[in-house]
């Protein structure tokens, strides 16, 4: 018997019972790095795609423990490693008497570096951490080495360029570590499109210690893995219908997935593994995605605004033109000559070529990456299918709020029908 909250997991790594393996080449390539002493790994691929899920579990395969640093834009590298050597100063409080004599030997320095640590915090606000002179990144290798543990810094791409860039010096000592701790390495996992704006080299010989992995959006496939194995764990049926539209909704993200299955859940106030099979209803789905859209609205008028901002000193929002031109389209999408049809019942002149660049712009990281095209088909659709959703309300409404979100589930559904 599982909770709820045990197999779908939108806010925490999945746990083994609901893990999915990913591309074959892909878990390939993660498991040989891990295991190749010297070998530092970098993690990248578009925002929720799983990558954090990935090397949890896969660590756990292969590492008796691990140290995890949680980035953010106000931290610096240096307190990075310091909250590193904070996760692992336990280990040997606790083993330093028992422990080999290489960790007993480790437990005065860990003792001192500490105590410096913790009359620094009583010191007053300072702009920058300062490190320990002991506390070296050759120390802190040394430290995960003997505890036979690997560094993982999730998030990575949140801090400052040039804290990220103190990286490069911290891999050259990690790599002389291999050589008497072989299972030594750094992990950097980061919601970017290259590995090298997640961890920027200024110097060729480093980039053969990293071996770059992207972790691609899940495919249909993947997400029905998840839903299939919570409904075995829950003992209820959300049925192929209903997962192949979850499985578009999230598209390509596990979180929105979890998040959905979560929300079924909530609409029928079960907690935990039913004694009975439960089969849920189109209403119980309309429940659930009307949730979803409270915590998300917000961030569908973020996504909204950002593709359909106006230009300087234009007399039409030309990209909202053809927003709204596609909202009127089914998920499946709509050629340039369809948009251009649309937009010509309100504006007769409206010109081609104008058209064809608002969509080019549409397209790219400036405008949040809005659409996609088809390259087979010529077909334009929309990246995220709640955000079709939220445009085509706003095709018939000057705004959508808190009152609107059952409108705007039926409108979600009406997409995907």
């Amino acid at each position: 018997m599982r909770t709820i909250h045990e197999v779908f997991t939108p806010g925490q790594a999945a746990r083994e019972w609901t893990f999915v393996e990913r591309a074959e080449e892909t878990n390939r390539i993660l498991v040989h790095a891990l295991r190749t002493p010297g070998k530092h790994v970098a993690v990248f691929g578009p925002s929720r795609t799983g990558k954090t899920t990935l090397v949890f579990n896969k660590l756990r395969q292969l590492y008796e423990r691990e140290i995890w640093t949680v980035c953010d834009p106000s931290m610096s590298f240096t307190d990075a490693l310091i909250e590193a050597f904070n996760e692992l100063a336990p280990f040997y409080t606790k083993t330093a008497t028992r422990g080999s004599k290489a960790v007993s030997g480790l437990h005065a320095d860990v003792l001192g570096i500490s105590a410096e640590l913790g009359s620094e915090s009583t010191a007053g606000l300072v702009e920058e951490r300062v490190l320990p002179p002991k506390l070296t990144a050759a120390f802190l290798a040394r430290m995960l080495g003997e505890a036979g543990s690997c560094w993982i810094l999730d998030d990575f791409h949140k801090l400052q360029a040039r804290h990220r860039q103190a990286l490069a010096d911290v891999l050259r000592v990690f790599r002389q570590a291999a050589n008497d701790y072989p299972a030594v390495k750094i992990i950097c996992i980061g919601a970017v499109h290259t590995a090298s704006e997640l961890i920027p080299m200024r110097d060729d010989d480093l980039r053969g210690l990293i071996a770059e992995i992207r972790v691609p959006p899940m495919i249909p496939r993947e997400l029905d893995e998840i839903m299939q194995k919570g409904e075995q764990m829950l003992n209820v049926v959300i049925g192929d219908r209903l997962r192949q539209i979850i499985s578009y909704l999230a598209n390509g993200q596990p979180g929105v997935c979890h998040q959905l299955c979560l929300n079924l859940c909530f609409a029928v106030d079960m907690e935990q593994t039913l004694p009975e099979t439960y089969t849920f209803t189109d209403e119980d789905f309309r429940e659930a995605v009307r949730e979803w859209l409270t915590t998300s609205l917000d961030r569908l008028r973020a996504d909204y605004d950002r593709a359909c901002r106006a230009s300087p000193n234009a007399k039409l929002h030309h990209q909202r033109l053809a927003v709204h031109a596609l909202a009127r389209f089914p998920h499946s999408g709509a050629t340039h000559g369809d948009l251009l049809a649309v937009i010509r019942e309100e504006h007769p002149t409206y010109r081609s070529t104008r058209l064809r660049d608002s969509l080019k712009q549409l397209e790219s990281e400036n405008r949040g990456y809005t659409l996609v095209c088809d390259g087979a088909t010529g077909r334009y659709a929309f990246t995220a299918p709640m955000l079709h959703a939220y445009a085509r309300q706003l095709t018939v409404n000057e705004a959508v709020g808190i009152d609107d979100l059952q409108r705007l589930a039926l409108t979600v559904l009406e997409i995907v029908d």
